[in-house]
C-alpha cells in the first residue's frame, strides 16, 4: 500500500508534448510503447514482438535490401548483461537509460529517451584557476567524466576560488574516449560551449510559462 502511495506522489519527468506518454516510464513495458511509435523513424519494420530472447525481430533497410535486425529491449542497458544474453545473439539494444558504457561494438545501442525531450543528466566540475584558461579559449574541449555521461548531458563548470560560481555550461556532444596529450586531464568526452545567448532565451521562456530554470 505504501509503495501505491508512493507512486502518485512522485512522478517522473516530463516528456515533450507530442509524446504518446505525458511521462518518462519507470518500467519496460512503458518504453517498449514509445519504441513503437518511433520505430519507422527509426526506419525498423517490426516483423515479431516476442516473450523469448532477443525480444523483437525487425528489418532495417540498407541500400535495396532489407537487413535482420535481432533487438532486445532493456529498460536500463546494464540489464543486458545483468541477464547474462549472449551479444552474439543480438545486432540491438533499446533502453531507457543508458548505464553500460562497455557494451560491446558489434551491438547497435538506441537510447530511446533521447526522442521524446525527456530530462538529461546535469554534471557539476569543479575547476581550479590553473584550468580557466581551457574555458576562456575554447568552445569545444575534452573532458573526464563518469561512464555514466550519454549525449545531450549538461557539464556545468564551476570556478573555485576566487571566483566560486559557475560561468560556463557545456553538453557532452560524444560519448566516445579517446586519450591524447594535449587534450584536458589526459582523456575524456567531448562537449560543445552552450551560448549565453540561448541560455538567457529559455530563462525568458520557462519565466513567461511560470516556469524557471
Amino acid at each position: 500500500m505504501e509503495d501505491c502511495e508512493v507512486e502518485r506522489e512522485y512522478r517522473p519527468n516530463t516528456l515533450s508534448p507530442d509524446a504518446p506518454l505525458s511521462h518518462a516510464p519507470h518500467n519496460e513495458l512503458g518504453f517498449v510503447f514509445l519504441f513503437a511509435h518511433v520505430a519507422k523513424r527509426l526506419q525498423f519494420r517490426i516483423e515479431e514482438i516476442r516473450p523469448a530472447f532477443p525480444d523483437c525481430i525487425a528489418y532495417k533497410r540498407t541500400g535495396d535490401r532489407e537487413k535482420r535486425v535481432r533487438i532486445e529491449f532493456e529498460f536500463r542497458s546494464s540489464n543486458f548483461r545483468t541477464h547474462k544474453h549472449n551479444p552474439r545473439d543480438c545486432d540491438c539494444i533499446v533502453f531507457w537509460h543508458h548505464d553500460w558504457p562497455d557494451v560491446p561494438r558489434r551491438i547497435q545501442v538506441i537510447e530511446l529517451k533521447r526522442y521524446f525531450g525527456a530530462t538529461p543528466k546535469v554534471w557539476i566540475q569543479p575547476v581550479i584557476k590553473s584550468q580557466w584558461h581551457w574555458l576562456d579559449e575554447r568552445d569545444q574541449l575534452s573532458w573526464a567524466l563518469s561512464k555514466r555521461a550519454t549525449p545531450g548531458d549538461l557539464l556545468l563548470m564551476y570556478r573555485c576560488s576566487p571566483e566560486a560560481k559557475i560561468t560556463e555550461i557545456f553538453v557532452l556532444v560524444s560519448h566516445e574516449w579517446h586519450c591524447r596529450r594535449q587534450l584536458l586531464c589526459g582523456c575524456g568526452f567531448t562537449f560543445s560551449r552552450v551560448p549565453l545567448v540561448v541560455l538567457r532565451g529559455a530563462a525568458a521562456s520557462a519565466d513567461s510559462d511560470g516556469g524557471g530554470v
